[in-house]
């Protein structure tokens, strides 16, 4: 990676040791330059891509589109306190049966120092609902709110989300009300796969989606 890998194939110690040292803003940097190769792939923009599908146990085919990157703020203030692993953050959407379109917030965390490869490393993502004017008021309606675990299977990123988008969604595609305390005993939840893609390919299948 330019000439910055150390021996285990991620960034010379010495180079993250300085993570302890400099300001934030250069950590940020530091875990940006391991996030370059995302999923196995060169990304020249620390970014990374891609989209799902889930079926729910209604029967009723969801899609998910996310982007993220590396995030690190300066004090805590991310998606998991007791992670010390680098963060990532970003937006997304999903989408229904019904044709309904929802956009997301994306939050997730990895282990610490990934490396010069995500394979085999595992990650949770929180998917969310976070409207334009979240900075103004106290609270603010979430729903649907998605939370998965899994990990890297180069090229892919395998999750399973144990029931979250059946106590999102209805049995006709519908968003549940809000505190509706919706679980069902022996709730297994369903498997999402999130491949490298872009928003069209993302929206091609969420147009076969209506329906079904």
């Amino acid at each position: 990676m330019f000439g910055l890998r150390g021996k285990d194939g991620g960034l010379p110690r010495g180079l993250r040791y300085l993570g302890i040292y400099i300001p934030a803003g250069a950590r940020r940097f530091v875990h940006a330059l391991e996030f370059l190769h995302g999923g196995g792939r060169f990304h020249p923009i620390p970014m990374w891509r891609g989209w799902g599908k889930m079926h729910s146990a209604s029967g009723h085919d969801y899609a998910l589109y996310v982007w993220f990157e590396p995030y690190h703020p300066s004090g805590r203030g991310g998606v998991a306190s007791y992670s010390a692993g680098p963060e990532v953050v970003g937006w997304g959407e999903v989408c229904t049966p019904r044709g309904e379109h929802f956009q997301v917030r994306v939050r997730g965390h990895l282990p610490r120092h990934i490396g010069a490869s995500t394979d085999g490393q595992r990650m949770e993502l929180d998917v969310y609902r976070r409207p334009w004017y979240y900075g103004y008021v106290g609270r603010w309606d979430e729903r649907p709110r998605l939370e998965f675990h899994g990990a890297w299977h180069n090229p892919d990123l395998v999750l399973f989300d144990y029931g979250s988008l059946d106590r999102a969604f209805d049995a006709d595609g519908r968003l549940r009300p809000a505190n509706s305390g919706v679980w069902k005993s022996g709730e297994q939840g369903v498997p999402l796969t999130l491949r490298e893609g872009d928003k069209a390919e993302f929206e091609a299948a969420c147009t076969g989606l209506q329906g079904h």
